[in-house]
């Protein structure tokens, strides 16, 4: 067919669809307190309705198998495998216009989604290909089988990231208009995907081969949208990344473009706001066990927890006052204030420090029996019942990936009972859904709810994916593998699409700049596979350890809050300065609580996987090496 030069993406479809479109520690907060319960703790449900966590398990293949789960999971993995002729023949049925289930069919969202992916998936080989006669007709379906799920699927969470979704069609056909020559076509195209992915921060989508020819057109025909867009990838990307090489290559002056200041308007007032009354009074309390002052902050820390029982300095305010306690010369009070923290918070950082006190295993406080749940509540919502039922029935079929989207609708909330959550949260264990397993979780030991103090608990709370990657790239770079795989916990819960506020990405939360100087040339969008971002981020963590000597805990608050950070703070600490004085010395509160996370989770990974329960935390601590000592000659990470 010569139909080398035609037009791509002249069609309506494009025009209907205007839309433009997930640091903190998810399990720290589990501390089994034994204050007033939460309005939740009483289960609505009665106790018949409320059953062992091991029977609703062994229930779920029986009672939720479904053809028409079991249908679109075949066509899934039949387009993850390139089958994509199978996988639209595998939904035919479902989204056929003489199909008399069409739009009653609980599915018909996934059934589009397939089409639009198997049709994105044929343009983007078109393209691949140089058959671009062919692009305008894939992604044409690919469009409309999109747009139908906006249309008839409201409580679909296909559509979450629907910027992203189109975007990357249009990427498609700007790629293809390049390829044709069809400069101006290219470039409008361009700038529509960029305009998308910009509004959500997703711009480390793009290709850095798309960025250049999205820069190429600008050559050929230069505008002023041109320069801007040019200049919010050179500032949205670091210096030697390959997406600014790329952009440089085909258009080297927006290398001299002046940096872009930010406008800051000057207020003619500002507003103060006073801190936090927990926070304030934890923090006058802590000056006086800093001080010495151990009678006074004994009473300090007394009328915090009377004042505060449900702040989030509680844990940590018990430990101090214990600590105060031993320090004032209070044995028995101390000891049986230890043991108090021990048995409430078993699965805290300051639990973990109250146990090596008083000497008693901390895992006696870990449940052997199967706590009850319920797999229904009251108080859910009409859209709730929807995802829950669609998630039970893709995991039922084995479908995790796609049950995972289905439970990630349902949040925890007051109005849910403790027995309900614990039966979600094992759905989102079993879904591979971590994060927002581990924010019920948190949820749950904020009420105080003890049902997760069990062997259940433990290993969703702390789970192991990736071990595998995690092992292999820290046994290349002589690092313990459960210090790895305790620090993911802790940066991303195992999400690898995960990105903070501050830019960092992944796994193991790279900032892309650090990790170009780790991995020269690795492309910014590859720091969301899990392998490459493994890779860079092991190797960064072992050039931290090595910086300072072996010490772990200084080389965590330095992956943190950065080498230069802690190296600030290494100039005003005693010689003598411990592993507990340095954390509670450091000023960040994030960083503080984040190495103190981290080595909790390695006293549960090493108990879990091993079956060692470390009796101190010694090795994450060595004498604290000489300020001038602690930078390499050469003044890297």
């Amino acid at each position: 067919m010569k139909t080398n030069r035609a037009r791509i993406g002249s069609f309506g479809v494009l025009g209907l669809i205007t839309l433009t479109g997930i640091g903190a520690d998810l399990g720290a907060s589990i501390a089994l307190a034994k204050s007033t319960p939460h309005p939740s703790t009483n289960s609505k449900m009665s106790e018949a309705e409320n059953q062992p966590l091991d029977t609703l398990v062994q229930n779920l293949d029986k009672k939720f198998k479904s053809k028409k789960a079991h249908r679109i999971r075949n066509a899934y993995q039949a387009f993850q495998k390139g089958k994509l002729d199978l996988a639209v023949q595998a939904v035919r049925s479902i989204i056929h216009p003489t199909s008399k289930l069409r739009l009653s069919d609980p599915y018909v969202d996934y059934a589009h989604w397939i089409v639009f992916q198997v049709n994105r998936a044929r343009a983007q080989k078109a393209t691949t290909q140089k058959k671009y006669a062919m692009v305008s007709h894939w992604a044409e379906l690919a469009f409309q089988a999109y747009l139908q799920i906006l249309q008839t699927s409201p409580m679909s969470p296909l559509t979450r990231n629907s910027s992203k979704d189109l975007a990357s069609i249009e990427l498609v056909i700007a790629d293809a208009n390049w390829g044709l020559k069809n400069w101006t076509l290219s470039q409008s195209y361009y700038e529509k995907a960029l305009f998308r992915l910009n509004s959500q921060n997703a711009l480390i989508a793009v290709q850095p081969e798309s960025f250049a020819h999205y820069a190429a057109t600008c050559r050929k025909e230069t505008t002023q949208a041109c320069i801007t867009w040019l200049n919010k990838v050179k500032a949205s990307f670091a210096a030697r990344s390959q997406e600014v090489a790329a952009i440089i290559q085909e258009f080297p002056e927006i290398s001299d473009q002046p940096k872009i200041k930010p406008f800051r308007a000057q207020k003619l007032y500002t507003l103060y706001r006073s801190g936090d009354l927990d926070q304030t009074a934890f923090t006058a309390a802590l000056q006086l066990s800093l001080d010495q002052s151990y009678s006074k902050s004994v009473k300090a820390f007394d009328q915090f927890l009377i004042d505060f029982p449900r702040s989030s300095f509680r844990v940590r305010a018990k430990y101090l006052l214990a600590n105060s306690l031993e320090k004032d010369k209070e044995p028995e009070k101390a000891k049986k204030a230890y043991s108090e923290l021990q048995l409430e918070a078993p699965l805290t950082y300051y639990g973990l420090l109250a146990s090596f006190k008083t000497g008693a295993p901390i895992n006696e406080g870990i449940q052997g029996q199967i706590p009850l749940a319920s797999e229904t509540d009251p108080s859910l919502q009409p859209n709730e019942v929807f995802h829950l039922r669609r998630g039970q029935e893709f995991i039922a079929e084995k479908a995790y990936e796609l049950a995972a989207l289905e439970l990630s609708q349902i949040k925890a909330r007051d109005g849910l009972s403790n027995e309900f959550l614990l039966y979600l949260a094992l759905l989102n264990s079993k879904a591979q859904n971590i994060a927002t397993g581990l924010q019920i979780f948190s949820d749950l030991g904020q009420r105080g709810f003890e049902g997760i103090r069990t062997s259940f608990g433990l290993r969703s709370i702390f789970p192991k994916r990736h071990f595998d990657l995690i092992e292999k790239y820290a046994d290349s770079k002589q690092l313990d593998p459960i210090l790895v795989l305790s620090l993911i916990k802790q940066e991303s819960a195992f999400d690898e699409m995960a990105g903070s506020s501050s830019g960092a990405l992944g796994l193991m939360q790279l900032m892309p700049a650090t990790a170009l100087e780790t991995e020269s040339g690795i492309p910014i969008s590859h720091l969301h596979q899990a392998e490459d971002n493994i890779r860079v981020g092991t190797t960064y963590l072992k050039k931290l350890l090595d910086r300072f000597q072996g010490n772990t805990a200084l080389a965590l608050a330095s992956y943190n809050a950065g080498p230069n950070a802690v190296d600030r703070w290494l100039k005003n600490a005693k010689p003598e300065t411990g592993l507990t004085e340095f954390i509670e010395s450091i000023p960040y509160k994030e960083t503080r609580e984040y190495v103190a996370a981290i080595i909790r989770n390695y006293f549960w990974y090493t108990y879990q996987m091993k079956g060692d329960r470390l009796q101190n935390l010694d090795r994450f601590w060595k004498p604290i090496p000489p300020h001038s000592q602690t930078k390499p000659q050469n003044g890297s990470a």
